[in-house]
């Protein structure tokens, strides 16, 4: 009751105008509902990437693409090596003869065994090859040789093991369809085109196949074809001087239009060589003994020997398959022919030097020298053009032993006369222990421009002569002359 009566006093207070005092906040009321959400705030910016997760699966093959070009073709392999034998195959149908043949006719067809050809008629009247009926059976080989534009005429038959021709058996003819090489007609066969192949020397031969249905034989013939010989060529080219009884020796060569060497000389005739005057003589060379002889010594008879015979001029000829050429001759009753012109060597003196205040030593470093040779025609003062240094002959005069000495020497044979004279110990014993200093065995070059020369026993100053002479058949000999010096030895200490 008594809380009723403050409550009442309370309020008439607050009526009145009294302000209370606060009392304490009561407990807290539950949570209201939830009101509605608010719009979306802005978007806040983008926070840096997280780490790489692991990779996944591969995914499925894709579609194969569309096939590329194909590329250029690789270099050829070698061969590789025979493959092992195939199975044998089917056996073929039993040959049947024909009805209604007579009895000499079977046994005309049972007794033939071979193809057998021969020529009859060579546009190269000097051609000697299958001269007689040759069997021609496949894959023996059995050929002709033909120049592109040659004819042969071939006959060919059936013949029976013995030999004997079988009457009556018929024979085609026939070549490849893409033949080039050659053409048949008639029994006639054309050359048209070369089929040897001169970088290997082989020939890519034509075949003629010959078939006998009748007679049930089968053969073929190869045919060689080279270009024809168009020219001759000689080995000397130019005037030959000779002395009477004087030899020269003389090549030819037998040439295509594209100047290449006509392959199989000798199968269509040999070298034809002869000489239009008695001046000179001309003949083949030929071996004069052993398994050899009365044989050529050069193919089809290309090398040839000229002899002088007596004073005046002559035209020598070589041919062959209707190509020639020739080269004059004069033959003189002097023995000489030829006249030798050399040059000047760059040096004729080579010098030791023994000056004690410069190192020992060759002077100028030269221990060498080389100088060209050249041979003319005494007669027409023209140069011989094919003169090389096998036809040069050099002697050394002035060379003593156990001396520094001299030597001339053609360092290469087929050189167009070249000579080379060096600083040498000449016809030195190389068994002479006395000798001081040591030097090498006899005509040994020295090896370089400090190789001390020995043999110079003298303290003074002085040298030694020498003579280099040249000398060519019919030729009057040059003699040059070489001095090797030395100087004054030091005084003794």
């Amino acid at each position: 009751m008594h809380y009723l009566i403050i409550a009442v006093l309370t309020l008439g207070l607050s009526l009145l105008g009294c302000e209370g005092k606060t009392g304490p906040a009561g407990p807290t009321g539950p949570s209201g509902a939830a009101g509605p959400a608010g719009p979306a705030g802005p978007q806040g910016s983008t926070g840096p990437a997280g780490p790489a997760g692991p990779q996944g699966p591969a995914g499925a093959d894709g579609a194969d693409g569309a096939a590329g070009p194909a590329g250029p073709a690789g270099p050829q392999g070698e061969t590789g090596p025979a493959g092992p034998q195939g199975e044998q195959g089917e056996p073929g149908e039993a040959a049947t003869l024909p009805p209604g043949l007579s009895p000499d006719e079977i046994l005309g067809i049972l007794s033939a065994d071979h193809v057998a050809a021969m020529v009859v008629e060579h546009s190269s009247e000097a051609y000697g090859g299958l001269a007689e009926l040759t069997p021609a059976r496949i894959g023996d080989g059995t050929s002709i040789l033909l120049r592109v534009g040659q004819e042969a005429t071939v006959k060919a038959v059936v013949r029976t093991q013995d030999g004997a021709i079988v009457e009556g058996a018929d024979l085609v003819w026939s070549i490849d369809e893409e033949e080039e090489n050659i053409s048949v007609e008639d029994g006639v066969i054309t050359a048209l085109a070369s089929n040897y192949n001169i970088d290997d020397a082989k020939y890519s031969a034509s075949m003629v196949s010959f078939k006998s249905a009748s007679h049930l034989v089968a053969g073929e013939l190869s045919v060689m074809v080279s270009n024809a010989v168009a020219k001759v060529k000689l080995s000397q080219d130019s005037l030959i001087p000779l002395a009477i009884s004087e030899t020269t020796m003389i090549t030819a060569s037998a040439l295509d239009g594209d100047d290449k060497p006509v392959p199989d000389l000798g199968m269509m005739g040999n070298y034809d060589w002869s000489s239009d005057s008695g001046s000179a003589g001309v003949a083949a060379d030929k071996h004069a003994s052993g398994e050899m002889k009365g044989k050529f010594i050069g193919k089809a008879g290309s090398q040839a020997t000229i002899t002088g015979k007596s004073s005046g001029d002559a035209s020598i000829t070589a041919a062959i398959e209707g190509a020639s050429a020739s080269v004059d001759v004069a033959v003189s009753g002097s023995s000489i022919t030829r006249t030798i012109i050399y040059t000047d060597p760059d040096t004729r003196t080579f010098t030791w030097d023994r000056d004690p205040a410069a190192s020992a030593a060759w002077e100028d470093a030269t221990i060498t020298t080389t100088f060209d040779v050249e041979l003319y025609n005494a007669i027409s003062d023209a140069q011989i053009s094919n003169f090389d240094n096998s036809a040069l002959t050099l002697n050394v005069s002035g060379n003593k032993a156990s001396t520094v000495g001299l030597l001339a020497t053609t360092p290469n044979a087929a050189a167009n006369g070249v000579v080379t004279v060096q600083v040498a110990v000449a016809n030195f014993d190389a068994g002479d222990a006395s000798a001081t200093p040591a030097v090498p065995p006899a005509g040994t070059a020295l090896a370089n421009a400090t190789t001390q020369p020995a043999g110079i026993h003298e303290t003074d100053a002085g040298s030694m002569s020498y003579i280099v002479e040249l000398k060519v058949n019919g030729a009057v000999s040059k003699r040059i002359h070489f001095t090797i010096a030395y100087g004054a030895a030091p005084p003794a200490e």
